[in-house]
């Protein structure tokens, strides 16, 4: 029989949700609600069995057009290194 930590046990039971932002770049906890998805974050959701990316309207379309790769865009940079 395999036993689990119970950190990985409590990600079983309610995963998760960890919210990037423009202004803050680094991982914000955030409750399992539809009102964080917004155009300028990203969500991360970790349920230990998956990894799930969420990225809103204007931060896909900022990727799409390789902003994160130009360095006048740090701040991209800095939170697509952070959640990766």
């Amino acid at each position: 029989m395999k036993w689990e930590a119970v950190r990985n046990v409590l990600l079983m039971i309610q995963p998760a949700l960890l919210m990037y932002t423009t202004e803050e770049p680094y991982a914000t906890p955030v409750g399992l609600d539809e009102k964080f998805m917004k155009s300028e974050v990203i969500l991360l959701l970790d349920s230990f069995f998956n990894i799930v990316e969420w990225r809103g309207k204007h931060i896909q379309g900022w990727f799409q057009e390789n902003y994160h790769l130009s360095s006048d865009y740090g701040y991209l940079q800095e939170m697509h290194k952070n959640v990766t």
